[in-house]
């Protein structure tokens, strides 16, 4: 199965080719120049597609839904307060029921960015907008989003941390009504350190079976990188493990720019490994 997914007649650049070669779908971008187009999330087995054009305007997230093998836009998704320069979709996720996105420019009167719930229901419907509870203007927050079907969401204040404050990623939950969200943990790692980049990747695993995981990058900590797993229990969220790169390793690596957790399984990709090192894996 191949198909083409386009975004709207004015933005004739962005567009992705999905295909399964050997049984793995695959996503390609069709231009090197598809500047408005920056994030998307597949939701297998394939029936809901999310891609973002934070350059748009206040920022734009289409959604599309396949129906006989083509993938047809489902709907327009803008934020309730939307305003120019907001950047909305510059990160977003999907899981189950839920997709979270950031909005990485959007500045509260001056206080700080956000991020967004989105909730399928009748199509997809705004359900709550995300603020730290400390965060300020230029920390980044929503420019990297994780959520879980249970109801738990990761949100970053990205590399860009406002008076060199140290960075910190935000884990808010669903309550018990399943539509009021509060922010629950401020995760920050134990030797976290001034632009050391942590929480510019994060991921997140975990269900109403097993206890939530999250995976937070920080890719030029100790110059080469590290990634830290945070567990949560009876009483709360701790750092459980600090992840660094081995072999030949060296500055710039940037080991811990890309994050993906599954259970008991985590992958933390090497953005600039140059490979030299038989044993490593970029």
């Amino acid at each position: 199965m191949h198909s083409t997914v386009h975004g709207p007649a004015e933005l004739p650049r962005c567009g992705w080719h999905f295909g399964k070669r050997g049984g793995e779908l695959q996503v390609l971008c069709s231009s090197l120049f598809a500047v408005f187009c920056v994030s998307s999330a597949l939701q297998l087995p394939g029936d809901a597609l999310v891609v973002g054009s934070p350059a748009e305007g206040s920022g734009v997230v289409y959604v599309y839904s396949l129906s006989a093998g083509q993938w047809l836009q489902e709907l327009r998704l803008v934020p309730s307060d939307a305003a120019v320069g907001d950047r909305f979709g510059s990160s977003l996720k999907l899981s189950g029921d839920y997709l979270v996105v950031g909005a990485s420019g959007h500045d509260v009167n001056s206080l700080s960015e956000s991020a967004y719930i989105f909730t399928r229901s009748s199509g997809w419907q705004q359900q709550a907008k995300l603020l730290a509870n400390d965060t300020m203007a230029g920390d980044r927050f929503g420019v990297a989003v994780a959520v879980t079907e249970e109801g738990h969401v990761l949100v970053d204040t990205s590399q860009f941390c406002a008076l060199l404050f140290h960075c910190a990623a935000y884990v808010f939950r669903r309550d018990d009504t399943g539509t009021g969200w509060s922010q629950e943990a401020k995760l920050t790692a134990s030797d976290t350190v001034p632009f050391d980049r942590f929480g510019s990747a994060v991921a997140m695993s975990g269900s109403y079976v097993l206890a939530p995981v999250a995976i937070v990058g920080a890719w030029e900590a100790d110059a080469v990188g590290a990634a830290y797993i945070f567990e949560r229990a009876l009483a709360g969220w701790s750092q459980a493990v600090r992840y660094e790169p081995t072999g030949n390793s060296t500055e710039g690596d940037m080991f811990g720019s890309v994050v993906a957790i599954s259970g008991d399984t985590a992958v933390v990709g090497a953005h600039w490994d140059d490979g030299e090192d038989v044993n490593a894996v970029a």
